[in-house]
């Protein structure tokens, strides 16, 4: 089963705990996560991000977001974070890395 999160609209230091919360309940399952609505991004959030992808990817488990905002881009970038290394998938199915989404 693959459950989908939606993020919030203001992901940051006050709304990653729900978030983190979430995906404790889902370890060990698939999860995709939507990021369209994210107008507002922290260094946190994207950081609470990187730690399920990694996480997620060492249980060989998919973790996935899926239409990133282009704010939630955007902090990556300022934060010199890969979309991939918080689970953007491009459009032919693999994630940026080139690496085949399980």
């Amino acid at each position: 089963m693959n459950d989908q999160l939606s993020l919030p609209s203001r992901f940051d230091s006050a709304s990653v705990r729900e978030i983190a919360a979430a995906l404790l309940q889902q370890r060990s399952q698939p999860v995709t996560l939507e990021g369209s609505r994210v107008s507002v991004a922290g260094a946190l959030a994207i950081q609470a991000l990187v730690a399920g992808q990694r996480q997620w990817r060492e249980d060989g488990v998919a973790f996935c977001v899926v239409s990133p905002s282009e704010t939630l881009l955007e902090t990556c970038a300022l934060l010199g974070v890969a979309p991939a290394e918080i689970g953007v998938e491009d459009v032919t199915g693999e994630d940026v890395t080139g690496e085949a989404v399980q």
